[in-house]
């Protein structure tokens, strides 16, 4: 019966498990549904998030590396003004504005596991990351999500590694800016490629996807209700009532894509303001990769008179000054087209003609993939500091009471020429003339007399110049013999005699004296010697073809080399130390070890006496070593810096380079230790100065440009060769309260000096006087003998 009653009566499903298998469908479905809608919303959520940390990312990255290369390649020491540029110290202010700005939701750190400030101490998550990239020195990011005081937060961290520009801060410390070295007892000795700590970004959970979460929930909840209703009453109410639901939760999820839109707007709101601080410190521009110009802000529309739709859309060249050489344009294509950033200063040429002097920063950006996509260009004006040096050159090259060439410039076109022809005028007893009649009307007799003889130099081939007090110089490069200079000579004697000048209505006769040099290797000593010769015997004009008195000379420097060589040989060649002053505080601060030489007699010997033989004969840098070895025995035992002077016959001579090595560099004077160079010296030699001088300064040493003022004072020159302190010339110092040219060299010295980072020093201070005016101008100390003679102690 059983089989048959099964067949014959089949079991009928219940009404109520027929509604429980589509209930159970439709559950999981929904179920499905939730659970799909949940992980997208998740993995949306993070994705944003992710994107949001590597735009933050890019734009601390990007103020890093701007800031370091404006104190690298601009040669910027840090100091305390400085110092809160440094992007370990500024990221840290910028994550706190950046936190206010942004509700806390956003948090900024560079932190590291041997930290020099205790705020940028890693914590255990930082920790993490750090020791994440030291498993993984390839990984470029490590992203977790923590919990803070319940609160999902996205942390995002980017190894910081040591790259060329962080080494002369984080190398060794011996090495590192005094500021640093000083300020910080950790952060010292990496290497290249190190990882020295982490970039961490935190973005704080902002409950969007909490209110889509949430939301989304509660429509389930009541569609899972709804499911119930139409079991019972009815499934077209249930179905429409599931509609109206998506509809709604289709509107919130648009809302909550409107909220994280407004909160990307602010973000890229933020980017626009690091924009406009751009735009308002710099002149800036972009081009694209043909060279023509996208954009241009307000300040380099000021500075060259286009507006911009005069230069948006026009090649750069527009702005190309006639004065920058092709070259110079052709490898700063080169060097941005490959990828790399160039550096220069050059001109710009504006509207209406005129220069404006630029240092330029050029730089390609990059898409995502590492194509070049445009440059941008950051320029700033730095007219006037070229202009002000272009206006000492002509201050120290041009005499100011004649407007011609002065001492200076002579001997800078004799050394271009080799051996050169010489006619010295000298005014006979000139010095009557200003007892007589007044020092003004003396000047004026110089100017008339400039002006006469300069209507008589012929040519291209005469050059005139004015030497010093009543001296004039002709420099000749014609054909003439000996005879042809003699007869020019009695000529212009003859047309100064010919009628008396006609000054501050006095007639003064005045007759000059003569004196030739021809074709001389040291024509300005040899015209010299020839004008005296003339003096001394009543002739008008003495030539010197050869010179009887550069035997003597030669006798004379003889005798000096033998007295030196024994000297050095007895140890009489010794250093006497002077004093500098803090102009501040009147206090010593530095010595400068001053050769002398001591004679069998006990006398002390200047060095002008025996230095120039010194640097004829080659024996200078055995002097050099003499002061060295005297120095180290008496600053060893000091606290107190202190300069030796080098010439460029001591820089070019490798056993006195390692000696100087093994003396002071390798040892714990090398920070105390200044160098002095002179302003004139190594012209020919600049590449090895500059090489001995990037080495010294690796060991803390401190370079001092000595006797500046008196030359061819070049502040480009300055910038590279990174000098620390201006010893201004005593020429200069000397005349400042007596002669207004002087002091406005001297204050234009000590502004641009100032401006450039570089302390000054006033030589040669002889008075009250003169060390209180050096003080009102701003000079940082004082050294003469007014303040202190140079001592053997």
């Amino acid at each position: 019966m059983g089989c048959y009653d099964l067949y014959m009566n089949p079991v009928h499903t219940s009404p109520v498990r027929i509604l429980t298998l589509i209930a159970l469908a439709l559950a999981f479905l929904l179920g499905a549904k939730i659970l799909a809608e949940y992980r997208h919303i998740g993995a949306l959520e993070h994705a944003v998030q992710l994107e949001d940390s590597r735009v933050i990312r890019q734009l601390i990255t990007a103020y890093q590396k701007t800031y370091l290369d404006i104190f690298i390649h601009q040669n910027i020491t840090p100091n305390e003004q400085n110092l809160e540029f440094l992007p370990l110290v500024a990221v840290k202010n910028i994550s706190r504005n950046l936190a206010g700005m942004t509700g806390e939701r956003i948090k900024v750190r560079m932190v590291s596991e041997r930290p020099r400030d205790p705020d940028n101490a890693a914590d255990p998550t930082e920790r993490r990351a750090i020791e994440y990239f030291r498993r993984h020195p390839k990984a470029a990011e490590f992203n977790e999500v923590e919990k803070d005081n319940g609160q999902e937060v996205f942390f995002h961290a980017s190894p910081l590694r040591i790259t060329a520009s962080c080494l002369p801060c984080h190398a060794s410390r011996k090495e590192a800016p005094a500021v640093i070295a000083s300020g910080y007892d950790t952060g010292f000795d990496y290497k290249l490629g190190d990882l020295y700590g982490i970039l961490s970004i935190r973005l704080s959970h902002d409950r969007l996807s909490d209110r889509g979460f949430s939301s989304f929930f509660l429509k389930a909840a009541g569609s899972t209700l709804l499911l119930g209703l139409l079991f019972l009453g009815g499934g077209l109410v249930l179905l429409r009532r599931i509609r109206r639901d998506e509809e709604n939760y289709t509107r919130e999820l648009e809302q909550v894509v409107s909220s994280r839109t407004a909160s990307l707007r602010e973000k890229v709101k933020l980017l626009d303001e690091y924009r406009k601080v751009l735009d308002e410190s710099a002149i800036v521009s972009k081009s694209d990769l043909a060279g023509n110009i996208t954009y241009v802000n307000d300040r380099l529309c000021r500075m060259t008179g286009y507006s911009r739709g005069e230069l948006l859309g026009r090649p750069h060249s527009i702005l190309r000054h006639p004065d920058v050489s092709p070259e110079l344009f052709a490898d700063m294509w080169q060097t941005i087209s490959s990828g790399r950033v160039w550096r220069g200063v050059f001109p710009s040429r504006c509207k209406d003609g005129s220069p404006r002097w630029n240092a330029t920063t050029i730089c390609p950006i990059f898409d995502h993939s590492g194509a070049i996509i445009e440059y941008i260009a950051a320029r700033y004006d730095v007219t006037e500091l070229i202009e002000k040096r272009q206006q000492l050159q002509r201050l120290l090259t041009t005499d100011t009471l004649t407007g011609l060439p002065n001492r200076y410039q002579l001997l800078q076109d004799i050394g271009r020429l080799g051996k050169a022809s010489l006619l010295m005028v000298d005014i006979y007893n000139f010095g009557e003339i200003n007892d007589f009649y007044g020092i003004e009307t003396g000047d004026l007799v110089i100017g008339e007399l400039a002006r006469l003889v300069a209507r008589l130099c012929r040519g291209d081939d005469m050059t005139l110049y004015r030497l010093h007090g009543d001296q004039l110089a002709i420099l000749y490069q014609g054909g003439w013999g000996v005879d042809g200079l003699e007869r020019f000579s009695h000529e212009l004697l003859e047309e100064v005699a010919r009628q008396p000048f006609r000054v501050n209505g006095n007639e003064i006769l005045v007759q000059v004296t003569c004196g030739i040099s021809f074709q001389q290797e040291n024509p300005l000593i040899e015209a010299d010697l020839a004008l005296k010769q003339a003096k001394r015997s009543g002739r008008l004009v003495q030539v010197i073809v050869e010179s009887d008195d550069i035997r003597q000379v030669l006798r004379k420097n003889h005798d000096w080399l033998r007295r030196l060589r024994k000297a050095l040989d007895e140890d009489r060649i010794v250093p006497f130390y002077q004093p500098i002053i803090d102009a501040a505080t009147g206090r010593i601060a530095k010595y400068e070890c001053l050769v002398r030489l001591i004679d069998e007699d006990g006398t002390v010997v200047p060095p002008m006496d025996f230095l120039p033989v010194a640097r004829k004969a080659r024996i200078y840098p055995r002097i050099t070593r003499a002061v060295i070895d005297h120095a180290v025995q008496v600053f060893t035992d000091r606290s107190c810096d202190f300069s030796i002077n080098l010439v460029s016959e001591d820089l070019m001579d490798l056993g006195l380079v390692e000696y100087v090595h093994e003396k002071l560099l390798r040892t714990p004077l090398a920070g105390r230790v200044i160098f002095e160079i002179l302003e004139t010296e190594g012209m020919e030699n600049f590449s090895r100065i500059q090489e001995f001088i990037r080495e010294v300064k690796r060991y803390g040493c401190h370079i001092a440009i000595d006797d500046f003022g008196a030359g061819y004072s070049n502040f480009e020159r300055l910038l590279t060769l990174q000098a620390d302190y201006l010893k201004i010339d005593g020429s200069i110092i000397r005349m400042i309260t007596s002669d207004e040219v002087s002091a406005t060299i001297a204050r234009t010295i000590v502004t641009v000096a100032g401006k450039i980072g570089i302390r000054t020093v006033a030589e040669y201070v002889h008075d009250r006087q003169t060390a209180e005016l050096a003080r009102e101008i701003g000079i940082d100390y004082l050294q003469g003998f007014h303040l202190g003679e140079p001592r053997p102690r």
